[in-house]
């Protein structure tokens, strides 16, 4: 038996007790010849109390200050607040520890989220890698498969045909420079001595393509051409419809397939300048429209693209006669009867003059033929009909009788309640 033990078996040793507070919180405290001794606020805290004369209780609390109290229930009420004070406690503590959890687990997100950042730089890093290895082995892939008769690696054939650079400035008009046609020239006349050799593939539609991209024509064969102007050339060239592409491996090679036109061949061949020569309104509507022979792409639109053709011819050659503007519209008007003629000329000359671009004959005509035809006027419609009232609406005499003379009654009774009140003096 240790001494704590004989002290509580000796007489008047402290008691220990629990006072029951509120909310189900139980204060142990010790008693001594009835009077509070110790108090127990956790614990950890267990303070001495002070017992003086008169019924004054107190006892010192670390971190909050004296708690006190005197008169006839001063015990009753100490162990109360006392109680109070250790529930408070108890959550203050609770309080801190969900706190550091929280701050635990704030920290411990964190290196989560930077751990998941550094993995996510390393997997963009993977993915770079990976696509570079894709286009690398995309590359590296034969291009053909039909062999090549002929390799131009060391020492290759470059054809330029003055004749060639003449269609295709032909063909453009004052919308091609020469130096443009120039360039159009060099790359179609390649392109079909490529052909001519059996280079290239021979692709569903029976035609023989050469592919490649803006950077391997620019290598193999352009190297004195910058690669915006090898880009824009092949542009061009399909704008003007001597160039058919195609791009069956998708976007993302950035290979085209480039097959000259027939309107290309016929230019190589000297049979487009023949026709040229022999109708000077063909050439002249050609120069105006070089997006027309575009359209033969689409061998079902050939026969609408040469009657739009000779209908610029035609009306060229109708207006080249003309001196002024006036005799323009006059002339135009029985070919578009659906047109605003002299409207669409002020919308012309205003558009041109705000671009600062020449007034001609032959671009008035082109913009007639793309303009489009006005709407019609609404359909006048007449008025409807009134609504004819079909059926009358039928009023009960008995009940009609009866609501003149409750109207009456109640008129009368009005007029009674105004007679009594009191007039004022």
């Amino acid at each position: 038996m240790n001494a704590n033990q004989m002290n509580l078996d000796l007489p008047g040793a402290p008691e220990e007790k629990s006072y029951p507070g509120a909310n189900g919180v139980k204060l142990p405290y010790w008693e001594q010849d009835g009077k509070i001794i110790r108090i127990a606020l956790s614990d950890k805290l267990i303070l001495p109390v002070t017992n003086q004369k008169g019924g004054h209780i107190y006892t010192n609390v670390p971190d909050y200050g004296r708690l006190e109290f005197r008169g006839k229930n001063a015990k009753i009420i100490f162990l109360s607040h006392a109680a109070a004070l250790s529930r408070s406690l108890e959550l203050s503590e609770s309080i801190a520890g969900h706190g550091q959890s929280i701050i635990r687990d704030a920290a411990e997100q964190g290196e989560l989220l930077r751990a998941a950042e550094t993995r996510s730089v390393e997997m963009e890093a993977e993915i770079a890698r990976l696509r570079d290895e894709l286009a690398a082995a995309k590359r590296q892939t034969p291009r053909v498969a039909e062999q090549q008769p002929i390799d131009f690696g060391g020492g290759f054939v470059l054809v330029l045909r003055p004749d060639l650079i003449r269609a295709v400035k032909n063909l453009g008009g004052d919308q091609v420079t020469m130096a443009q046609a120039f360039n159009i020239a060099l790359i179609l006349g390649q392109l079909l001595y490529l052909v001519t050799k059996g280079c290239g593939k021979v692709m569903a539609d029976g035609l023989r393509y050469i592919y490649g991209t803006y950077a391997e024509f620019r290598e193999r064969y352009f190297f004195f051409l910058s690669h915006r102007t090898i880009e824009r050339t092949f542009v061009g060239a399909e704008s003007l419809g001597l160039l058919t592409s195609k791009q069956p491996e998708g976007r993302f090679s950035r290979r085209k397939y480039y097959a000259p036109s027939e309107p290309a061949i016929l230019a190589a061949s000297g049979k487009m300048a023949t026709s040229f020569r022999q109708n000077g309104g063909l050439q002249e509507a050609a120069k105006m429209a070089p997006s027309f022979v575009q359209e033969n792409k689409n061998a079902a639109d050939v026969g609408d693209a040469a009657q739009l053709d000779v209908k610029r011819a035609q009306l060229c050659a109708l207006t080249a006669t003309t001196t002024d503007w006036r005799e323009v519209v006059e002339k135009l008007k029985p070919h578009f009867p659906s047109h605003d003629v002299a409207f669409q000329m002020r919308r012309y000359r205003k558009w041109r003059n705000d671009r600062q671009l020449p007034l001609t004959a032959p671009t008035f005509v082109d913009w007639m033929l793309r303009a489009d035809p006005p709407l019609s006027p609404p359909k006048h419609r007449p008025p409807a009909p009134p609504i004819a009232i079909e059926h009358k609406e039928e009023i009960d005499p008995e009940k009609h009788a009866r609501f003149l003379k409750d109207l009456e009654d109640h008129k009368a009774r009005e007029a009674a309640k105004h007679a009594k009140a009191p007039q004022p003096e």
